[in-house]
């Protein structure tokens, strides 16, 4: 009879042991889950599950706007250009929606007419038609502008990371053309916005294929004078009499 009660007692120790190791580490459970650090990314864009669409939005806008060197020096290589060209896309998109915004009010120009009259319905379809229409015509420019890009990184041998990279690079370049949003400063600052994307350009190309200033400024520069070129050559060949 004693043994069987010293069995008891023992299971009832052996129990109670237990319990008391569970409680002792429950408290450092709670402790490691408490000091587990934050999620960070170079690219906050490029992990909206750990911080939120949008402040993922603003944070990756506010670095590449106020710290573009150290932005592009810590991008990380080897990852997909999907989530760069949403970033893009994004700001096109938010900019056609501001600027019919702006219009309807009368802060940009043919908004008056809009101020003493009801809007025609058709108006509003056209927008949404180019709404849907502008992302795909607009990543083909994107892939366009790229190809362009790294032929000419690749001529005068400055290419020495992947067409991928380059891709990135412009998309997230984009960053400065937000500010156009601003209804009359956006519209005076137009050659500044400009200027500005074309130096992120440069800068990131710079950091990420690691080539040289003079040869990376030179394809970039090449590069928007074939535009003005080809742009030109269309409004003259809109100009009435010809």
């Amino acid at each position: 009879m004693r043994d069987i009660w010293a069995k008891l007692q023992a299971m009832d120790d052996g129990a109670a042991s237990r319990k008391r190791a569970r409680t002792a580490e429950a408290p450092e459970d709670d402790a490691a889950t408490e000091a587990a650090p934050p999620v960070t990314d170079p690219i906050p864009w490029e992990r909206p599950e750990g911080y939120g669409f949008f402040p993922a939005l603003l944070l990756t806008l506010r670095q590449i706007l106020l710290r573009p060197t150290a932005f592009f020096t810590a991008m990380p290589e080897g990852r997909p250009k999907g989530k760069a060209l949403v970033f893009n896309l994004l700001i096109s998109e938010f900019l056609l929606v501001i600027d019919f915004l702006w219009t309807l009010i009368g802060l940009r120009a043919g908004g008056q007419a809009e101020l003493s009259g009801s809007l025609p319905a058709s108006t509003g379809l056209s927008f949404l038609i180019v709404l849907l229409l502008v992302p795909p015509a607009l990543t083909c420019g994107i892939y366009l502008d790229a190809w362009i890009t790294h032929l000419l990184l690749l001529l005068f041998r400055n290419a020495r990371k992947s067409f991928s990279e380059t891709f990135r690079v412009l998309c997230y370049s984009a960053a400065p053309t937000v500010l156009s949003a601003v209804p009359v400063a956006g519209q005076i600052l137009s050659p500044i916005i400009l200027v500005w994307y074309m130096a992120l350009q440069a800068l990131g190309l710079k950091k990420i294929h690691d080539g040289s200033y003079t040869q990376i400024l030179a394809a970039v520069f090449i590069k928007w004078s074939l535009y003005l070129f080809l742009l030109l050559a269309m409004l003259q060949s809109f100009t009435p009499g010809r």
